[in-house]
């Protein structure tokens, strides 16, 4: 919680690590059975080879996180800081 209640948004805007804390929780949940998934899914056979320099393990944690990505504008972004407990998508 306190690390998510560090993550500053916006000028002093930062994620409410109480409000998110479930989400979050959740969502490292979903990447490790995700993750697990994958692995399983090779069963013993020898890793992929790199694809522009990046292992498999790392281009699972990649595409994980680009289907997250997005952008908000500032108005929207705050709002969804104070009601929302999933922690905000930033790039940039």
């Amino acid at each position: 919680m306190d690390q998510f209640n560090n993550y500053e948004v916006l000028d002093s805007v930062y994620i409410n690590g109480e409000l998110t804390l479930g989400e979050n929780i959740a969502d490292l949940g979903g990447a490790t059975i995700a993750y697990y998934a994958y692995r399983l899914s090779l069963s013993g056979r020898k890793n992929p080879e790199p694809i522009d320099g990046f292992s498999g393990n790392q281009r699972f944690f990649l595409g994980f996180a680009q289907i997250w990505r997005g952008t908000w504008r500032d108005e929207i972004l705050k709002t969804r800081i104070i009601i929302d407990p999933h922690s905000p998508l930033i790039t940039g």
